[in-house]
């Protein structure tokens, strides 16, 4: 297939390394990602990590998202790990996120070509990529915008398929944990076979299954923990008067698991089933107010996942043509359906039901000090547990179809590209209080004319109230366990909506040599692009249309249908048209001092349908004074357009634990949060400078060392309740986030009865973010007893990280630090690596890597008494075994994930205790000792 074959590299849109490996030599060039000219060899001006997908599996076996989040340049990336209580923003699955900088920020590729968002927020995930076929995953670690237009912010991630093979290979393997749990289950198959000399078929299959766990299935890191002040009595907690310390079997003391009175003639009294009732105990006093040791008080529940559920299917299809000698043709097709599943938050109602007087389930002695006192009601503060956390169940069937042609006209290559993508998101939610029926059932009454306890609804004037509630059945609120469960199928209720995402692309490119110089042919490439997507999402609870509350008590005018989530529709679509060019310019070459010096430079112009015009550019050279070393530079500007759901989301209204600061009150509030028509893209402005060493007199041995630097301003934010009170709090109450922070009283008034009713959030350009640090990528490969011994080395040092969320909030560092569960939600280590060694023979293979992730500091916001995290060490085996099955073509594999089944340190947030494992989840691996062992064959 003459014309595919050498039309490839501009088909992948790719170019040169920059991080390099020693299993090339530069007579075996290879073409990598970075730029749309196709040229062979070490030369590009723009860093590009490459790794097999044999590498990335042998690390992890779970796939190739997880093997690369093994390199340091990944951090923050979504997983199952960090799947366990996250409602508002569904990057589930495993959704990569290149220098800490967000998912959003990552733009993902298949062969060079855009993939389309898998969830609505815009986010890709990487268990869709048809991983049976993967050849190799290309990371460019710099602003590409100007090659590949929006999100490739902090760089790009290009999943390179083997779209010539020819033969079967196949795989399967399952997994459990030290613990007996994390079952694991993954298989596939493919295969590449041609029709005659002008047709090629490609097809794949692939099943990835995962069980999870829960938090009581961990209990070294399920403590019941909580970052609480360690002088009791010393004022704000998280200060250099009061620092935070980490205290388990800790209390929260909104709510309790049987309920207590939180006003009223009896307050501080403890509700137990039966009908009977006694004095709280609140345990012992910490440093922060309205938190204890033991005691009644609520906490977490070990119920809660861990690590969520998942099960993905992916088929991938692709038809290859020869048209001509110098056309070629080709279809792809790929499709997946990935359910994820996690048991998240308790039933913990972070509002004060109301219960008034003459309630029949109320103990005869309590009504009598309500009708003494002519005391209406009283506040009930109650975790209703018994009815176990609320799970959330995520359905995301996506298809994406890719055609094209590409060819040949004299000396120039020509390509036109179409590519559809649709993703439908389906979330549902069972086991939410619905606010309504809640309120009716809570409400308990005697029937005057048959002495029955009916909800008091059922007995309203109003005939259309009495025919809404008419199914009531009376809830008894009081004491653990004490409503019947008939009681809790009528106030129960699924939360649901669907979001759909469309995408469609064409892209027409020209590319070729246009003169010839001393030192090589200018090269160039020219396109335009125009791409539309478009976004529905639709729920049975859109929290602008407020609940009829006709003929309840105890209920504010705006109430949602759900307790924890209600999700506004949100309907919107946009344009962008792009032109690009970009020239790589030989200047010497075999020259004293200069074996080779070339200039590259590209330019996109992107006008968006919402925002209008913008310019990306890219400006990088390479120097090579002698063939051992290869100087780099490169310096970008970039953008991250809006996603549709930035700019059109409904409103979303969910419950939000926050500790006032305004107040010092920890409380529970509506949270609600919509999108911004009116964003811009996001501008960054990218440096990277670095070398690339293979010396002669070492053969088999690479290094590259890159600094980098990436300013990103005009950031989308969306800044959380947390972040909301303390930008209002800092500005003493003038920045324009108070206005979105809902006070019964006036801002002057600091008591515990101002604390917020409501927050609204909303994305805005509003944040700032500065990073800078350096990559090194080394790799020697040398024959050893038979076979081969490699040793790879991949570490990043983070010296900057720095971000301002807002213009009123001052600019905090953050490299080193983590406030993780804290106010905030930025973890950074400055130091993160992987060293791994293998042996390669005919018979057998070993490979052994270390991961480390360097020691980080809590805060900086917040003090803490013992600041420092030590760094983290795991190690990872795999021994594969070749016995000759299938004429040698088969392999035995077995793998230990965290060889020593090493604990992640400690950590806990000041929210909640209990709401989490007590450690960085969007950080540290919490599954511990992991075994895998399967079988591959490829002929």
């Amino acid at each position: 297939m003459p014309v595919a074959a050498q039309t490839s590299a501009n088909t992948e849109e790719t170019e040169n390394i920059s991080s390099v490996s020693a299993e090339e030599t530069p007579s075996e060039a290879i073409v990598v990602t970075g730029t749309r000219i196709v040229r062979d060899g070490y030369e590009s001006p723009t860093p590009v990590t490459i790794a097999t997908s044999e590498d990335l599996t042998r690390a992890a076996p779970s796939g190739l998202p997880d093997g690369l989040n093994r390199l340091p340049q990944f951090v923050g990336s979504s997983g199952p790990n960090a799947s366990s209580n996250t409602f508002a923003t569904p990057d589930h699955g495993n959704v990569l996120n290149l220098r800490g900088l967000g998912p959003i920020r990552t733009l993902n590729l298949i062969n060079g070509v855009r993939l389309s968002p898998t969830t609505y927020v815009g986010t890709v995930n990487a268990d869709l990529i048809p991983q049976a076929l993967v050849e190799r995953v290309e990371v460019v670690t710099a602003g590409a915008s100007a090659s590949y237009g929006s999100d490739a912010v902090a760089g790009v991630v290009n999943f390179v398929l083997d779209t010539d093979f020819n033969g079967f290979r196949g795989f399967a393997q399952a997994g459990i944990s030290t613990r007996g749990d994390n079952e694991t289950l993954r298989g596939g198959a493919a295969g590449g076979f041609d029709l005659g000399d002008r047709l090629h078929v490609l097809l794949s299959y692939e099943h990835i299954e995962s069980d999870g766990y829960t938090q009581g299935q961990r209990p070294a890191l399920d403590l019941r923990g909580l970052a609480v002040g360690s002088v009791i009595g010393g004022g704000q907690s998280g200060t250099a008067a009061n620092p935070l310390i980490f205290q388990t079997n800790a209390g929260f003391s909104f709510s309790s698991f049987n309920g207590h009175a939180a006003n009223g003639p009896f307050a501080g009294t403890l509700f137990l089933p039966g009908g009977q009732y006694r004095p709280l105990d609140p345990g012992a006093p910490t440093g922060s107010a309205g938190y204890f040791v033991g005691g009644d008080y609520y906490y977490g529940p070990s119920s809660q996942s861990a690590s969520a559920a998942l099960r993905t299917d992916t088929i991938f299809g692709r038809v290859d043509y020869d048209v001509a000698d110098t056309v070629a043709a080709y279809v792809q097709f790929m499709g997946s359906e990935s359910v994820i599943r996690y048991g998240s938050l308790p039933n913990l109602l972070t509002f004060t039901p109301v219960i008034f007087s003459g309630n029949a389930f109320l103990p005869a002695d309590l009504q009598a000090q309500l009708t003494a006192g002519n005391v209406e009601s009283f506040g009930l503060r109650k975790a209703f547990l018994e009815f176990g956390p609320i799970p959330a169940r995520e359905r995301i069937r996506n298809y994406q179809v890719f055609a094209g042609l590409e060819g040949e006209i004299g000396n120039l290559n020509w390509n036109v590209d179409y590519t559809h993508g649709n993703s439908v998101f389906n979330f549902s939610q069972p086991n939410q209080y619905q606010y309504t029926r809640f309120a009716a059932a809570i409400d308990a009454v005697r029937d005057p004319a048959t002495g029955n306890i009916v909800c008091r609804p059922t007995l309203d004037p109003d005939p259309d109230v009495r025919a809404r509630y008419a199914g009531c059945v009376p809830f008894n609120p009081f004491g653990f366990g004490a409503a019947s469960p008939e009681a809790r199928d009528y106030v129960m209720g699924v939360s649901t909506y669907r979001a759909e995402t469309s995408t469609d692309d064409i892209t027409v490119g020209l590319s070729g040599d246009l003169i010839d110089l001393p030192a090589g042919p200018i090269s160039f490439a020219v396109g335009v692009e125009y791409r539309e997507q478009s976004l529905d999402l639709t729920s049975n609870s859109n929290p602008a249309i407020a609940e009829d509350i006709t003929g309840l008590r105890g209920l504010p005018p705006t109430t949602p249908r759900y307790y924890l989530t209600n999700t506004g529709v949100a309907s919107g679509s946009n344009s962008v048209r792009e032109v690009y060019g970009e020239l790589a310019v030989p200047i010497l070459a075999d020259q004293p001092f200069a074996r080779q010096l070339d200039l590259n430079g590209a330019i996109r112009y992107t006008d968006y349908s919402t925002s209008g015009g913008v310019t990306t550019w890219k400006l990088g050279g390479t120097w090579a004074p002698i063939d051992d070393i290869r100087f780099r530079v490169v310096r970008s500007r970039d953008i991250r357009a809006p996603t549709l759901f930035d700019l059109f989301a409904g409103a979303q209204v969910t419950q939000a634990a926050a500790l006032d600061p305004h107040t010092n009150v920890t409380f529970g509030a509506s949270q609600r949060a919509s999108g911004n028509p009116d964003l811009e893209p996001e501008i960054s402005d990218s440096w990277s400078v670095g070398v690339v060493l293979q010396p002669s007199f070492l053969p088999g041995f690479a290094m590259s060392i890159d600094a980098y630097e990436i300013d990103l301003r005009g950031a989308i934010s969306t800044l959380s309740a947390i972040q909301v009170l303390l930008d209002c709090e800092s500005s003493g109450g003038t920045a324009p986030s108070c206005d979105t922070i809902s006070r019964p009283l006036p801002f002057s008034d600091t008591s515990p009865a101002n604390v917020p009713t409501e927050i609204r959030v909303t994305p805005i350009n509003i944040s700032t973010i500065e990073t800078r640090g350096i990559d090194i990528d080394a790799s020697y490969r040398t024959g050893f007893a038979d076979g081969q011994l490699a040793v790879r080395l991949y570490a990043t040092y983070v010296d900057r990280f720095r971000r301002q969320l807002s213009g009123s909030q001052p600019v905090i560092e953050y490299a080193g630090y983590s406030t993780l569960g804290a106010r905030g939600d930025t973890t950074v280590p400055r130091w993160k690596g992987a060293l791994s060694v293998s042996y390669d023979s005919d018979d057998f293979s070993i490979f052994v890597q270390e991961n480390m992730i360097g020691e980080i500091k809590l805060g900086p916001t917040l003090t803490y008494a013992e600041p420092n995290m030590p760094a983290w060490f795991t190690t990872d085996l795999t021994v594969t075994a070749r016995p000759g099955f299938f004429n040698g073509d088969a392999e035995l594999f077995f793998t230990v994930n965290n060889l020593f089944d090493d604990t992640p340190p400690i950590f806990f947030g000041n929210l909640v205790p209990g709401l989490g494992l007590g450690t960085l989840n969007n950080l540290y691996d919490t599954t511990g000792r992991q075994f895998t062992a399967g079988f591959r064959v490829n002929f």
